[in-house]
This record gives C-alpha cells, structure tokens and sequence, in this order.
C-alpha cells in the first residue's frame, strides 16, 4: 500500500502525507489515557516480563505518546527485573551504517549521541550503563551481563556475529521487547545473516569493508573493521514472520490502546529462523535473495 501511495502521490508530497496522518494518529492518541498501571500490564501481563529477565529494548517515546517521563519509564522496567536482570538497548549514530562510515566521522563511545531514540540516549548516560565499541550498531547495557554482553562486539567485522551482545543476549535466553513500535524494528533478527555468512540467501552487506576511527573508554583511538548493511537489500516483513512461524508465547506485534508493543522470545526467533533459512525462507523478501546463477 505505501508504494502504491507513493508511486500515485509521489516521494515528495507521500512523504507530506506520511507526516500528517502521523500527526493526527498521535493527537488521537494523547487523548487516550496510557498510565504507569497501563505500561506495567503490558510488560507483565502481555510480555510476561519477569524478575531476573535479560531485556532488548527498542521504543518511541514520541509513538507512545504518554505523559509518562522517559527517566520513569527505564525505572519501571528495572523495578521488574530487579537486580538480577539485565537492560540492552541499540545506540546508534544518526546516519545509517554504509553513510556513517562513509562520512569517515569518529564515533566517540562517551560523547557520540544515540539516535535511536529518546529513551536510549537517557539510558545511555545513566550510572552504570555502557556501549559496546561498535560505530554503527553499538549496544548499550546495564546489569550483571553488561561487560560479558558488549565485550567483544569490536572485534569481528559482521556486527551481529558470535562476538556480538545481539548474538549472546540469544545465548542468554533474553526478550526483546518494543514500547512504541512494532516488530518490524526486532535488531536481533541479523543474528541469523550474520551466523550463515555467505551461505544466508541474501547478500545484506556491501562487499566494502570499513576500518571506522572509534575513541574508546580511555581516550584511544582504535580502529574497528566492520561491514555495512546494504539499504537496498533490507526489505522485510519480521511481524509476519512471527505471526507465521512463532507461536503467541514465542513472540508477537501487538496494539494496546492504540499503541504498538512486541515481544520476542530471542532464542525461539534464532533456532526457527536457522531452520527456515537453510531451506531458502526468511524475513526478506525474495527479491532481493541471491540469484541461482
């Protein structure tokens, strides 16, 4: 529907469209009261968070469209995992990957913003939260796992391989879950093109690798190899991934008073999506899979 939309309105005036159907869906939505009860019903209801739970965390304070403080909303998820649990949340640049490193800008792991929301960059500088080292696909996180998670992302040149906290939140059996947003936004899901490398039927990297300028913890500046998503390749549905091949307890794209919310048992995702790739099926579409030649 949105191409079509598109194709008949044009780029520009679409995107005018896109802006003010927006803006009119979140008018509605403030008019809809959302509560500190309300947030905590769909995180321990409906997402069965728990105490002791390793959460992924992707949002939109500005979708969820809440009176609720963002500073509230990280305490509310802590006071339900206690101490024993763990928060992640992406910490990205503002560019996409291939621009950023194109731009040959230093990514700063103390100073560089997050730009994948508000809620992420007020995490990001709280007390006992750190990144990993990556310039594009940083991770933040807090709790007992949070070195073992991002200690080694720098380290191999596929940002969601073994080395990553995307890969080993998989290990350590975590949920991701989306406040403001819908599964279409799940990070985890290129653990899967990152493990079968070149035998994964999509080709989503560019073929240039980077050596991205990175300050450090210290003050050093070191060079991380990496390679970066090609934009044109990510065309995918993960909501009806999960729908068709997830079970309700495994993970699903949800509205409540109008909100999106997901949740995702990461390592169901993992072990049904593997299976599914070796046989040629896979979030994207079948456009943009390796030709057979």
């Amino acid at each position: 529907m949105k191409a079509l939309v598109k194709k008949v309105l044009g780029k520009r005036l679409s995107s005018k469209m896109g802006r003010f159907l927006k803006n009119r869906k979140l008018q509605k939505l403030k008019s809809i009261p959302f509560t500190v009860d309300d947030l905590v019903f769909v995180l321990k209801d409906i997402c069965k968070v728990k105490e002791g739970d390793v959460l992924f965390v992707h949002s939109s304070v500005e979708n969820l469209a809440v009176g609720i403080p963002p500073h509230k909303i990280i305490e509310v998820l802590f006071e339900i995992i206690g101490p024993e649990g763990t928060i992640l949340m992406p910490s990205y640049p503002k560019l996409p990957s291939y621009e950023f490193l194109k731009s040959g800008e230093i990514w700063d792991v103390r100073n560089t913003p997050s730009y994948t929301g508000i809620l992420t960059e007020i995490f990001r500088r709280m007390e006992g939260v750190k990144r990993s080292l990556h310039p594009t696909k940083s991770v933040a996180a807090c709790g007992p796992l949070r070195d073992y998670l991002i200690s080694e992302h720098h380290t191999n040149i596929r940002p969601y391989s073994e080395k990553s906290p995307y890969f080993k939140f998989i290990r350590s059996k975590g949920k991701a879950i989306g406040l403001g947003v819908s599964a279409h936004y799940l990070s985890l899901v290129h653990t899967i093109d990152d493990y079968l490398g070149d035998d994964f039927p999509v080709e989503v990297y560019h073929r240039e690798i980077f050596d991205a300028k990175v300050i450090d913890y210290g003050g050093n500046e070191i060079i991380v190899r990496t390679l970066a998503h090609n934009s044109e390749k990510m065309k995918h549905n993960i909501p009806g991934f999960i729908r068709r091949f997830l079970s309700k307890e495994q993970g699903d794209s949800f509205t409540y008073k109008g909100r999106d919310f997901f949740y995702v048992d990461s390592e169901a995702f993992f072990n049904t999506g593997m299976e599914l790739a070796k046989r040629g099926i896979t979030i994207y579409s079948r456009k943009v899979y390796k030709s057979k030649d």
